[in-house]
């Protein structure tokens, strides 16, 4: 087993983690709050376990890299998801603001959430969705509402999905964002195959903070919601590519603006199109 709650990976080092022996019950679980901790690799080959519970699940600790103490060049940590992380509602369940890239691996790595937000991501961390891997919100028969990543200032890739549960207990206060991107930029890649939904009950992509970049190639779509809101202060641009759906409002109209799939703010956006884009485009007020 782990043995202790901190584990700690040198620059230059990987270190997989594998849970608690548990026979009865396989495959391994950790239960609790895991720390990740030095400027190497952690791979996180084991089930978290913590639904239920507004018991954080992952944080890397910041004060332990040398990013940290100064060295703006300084390598990692890196931490790699590849088992089930079955959170529960804490304010951030997976914590990785410190850490240099996340990533859900290919066809493993999940996070389950019932509230708060799934994953948090700092200042230029990479974020890496492999294609298979999953961020799930539970739905809004939980009665809470969570997001599933909140990047600030991170480019965040997803060849995965990023969804939350359909159910009949949907209202504007317990719906779910699929990504709030605070500057940074989101690249939602699919291949024609159903890879890169991003689906929402309520909106799956909210922009904030100082602008941002929004490539689509997949699906972005709310059911009761707008596709992409702006809000931010400077530029957004938004690129919906050939294979790209954008689609608002789908279900019908708990939150946003009554049919729209694209809302603008008081800042400046751009918006260009190849593929599909169903429902309104609304631009702010500012220069668009």
């Amino acid at each position: 087993g782990l043995g202790a709650e901190i584990v700690h990976a040198d620059a230059g080092t990987e270190l997989t983690l594998k849970g608690p022996l548990d026979d009865e019950n396989p495959p391994d679980t950790y239960d609790g709050l895991l720390r990740v901790a030095g400027d190497g690799s952690v791979i996180v080959d084991m089930n978290i376990n913590n639904g239920g519970t507004s018991t954080q699940s992952i944080r890397v600790e910041s004060g332990s890299t040398e990013r940290w103490f100064g060295d703006a060049n300084a390598p990692g940590p890196n931490l790699v998801i590849k088992g089930s992380v079955n959170a529960g509602f804490a304010a951030i369940n997976v914590d990785a603001r410190a850490a240099e890239s996340v990533t859900l691996a290919a066809g493993a790595g999940d996070i389950t959430f019932a509230g708060g937000v799934a994953l948090a991501a700092g200042p230029g961390t990479q974020v890496l969705l492999e294609e298979g891997s999953r961020i799930r919100n539970l739905g809004s028969s939980n009665a809470y509402t969570g997001t599933g990543i909140q990047g600030q200032n991170s480019d965040i890739v997803n060849r995965g999905s990023i969804i939350e549960d359909l159910d009949s207990n949907a209202t504007r206060d317990n719906i779910s964002t699929g990504v709030e991107l605070i500057g940074g930029s989101l690249g939602n890649e699919g291949t024609g195959r159903g890879v890169g939904p991003i689906n929402m009950l309520g909106s799956p992509v909210y922009g904030s903070g100082d602008g941002g970049l929004i490539v689509n190639d997949g699906e972005i779509i709310s059911q009761y919601g707008d596709a992409i809101q702006v809000a931010s202060w400077n530029h957004t641009r938004i690129t919906n590519g050939e294979r790209g759906v954008i689609r608002g409002h789908a279900d019908g109209n708990l939150i946003g603006t009554a049919g729209a799939a694209i809302t603008g703010g008081v800042g400046e956006e751009t918006v260009e199109n190849a593929g599909t884009i169903s429902g309104h485009v609304l631009l702010g007020s500012g220069r668009d």
